[in-house]
C-alpha cells in the first residue's frame, strides 16, 4: 500500500513525463520551446519575469504545486 505522499509523488512524475511529451510534440510540429526553471536557476521573480517579457511567448505552461504561484501567474498574465 502506498502512502498519500508517495502517491502524490508518483502522480507528479507522471505529470512531468506528460509535459515533456507535449513539449517534444510541439517542437516536432515546428514550435520553439523554451524550458525555463527559474527556481533551478535561482532567479528571483523580477529576473524570471524580465526573461518572459524578452521572449514574448504566445503560450506559457506553468507547473506548480502552490496555489499562491498559480494565482500570481493568473493575475500577471490573465
Amino acid at each position: 500500500m502506498y502512502s498519500r505522499k508517495h502517491f502524490f509523488r508518483l502522480t507528479l512524475e507522471r505529470l512531468n513525463k506528460l509535459i515533456m511529451k507535449i513539449a517534444v510534440w510541439l517542437r516536432d510540429l515546428g514550435y520553439e520551446i523554451y524550458w525555463d526553471d527559474g527556481n533551478a536557476q535561482l532567479q528571483n521573480y523580477e529576473q524570471w519575469y524580465a526573461d518572459i517579457l524578452c521572449w514574448k511567448p504566445d503560450v506559457i505552461i506553468f507547473e506548480s504545486t502552490h496555489n499562491q504561484e498559480l494565482n500570481l501567474a493568473r493575475d500577471t498574465f490573465g
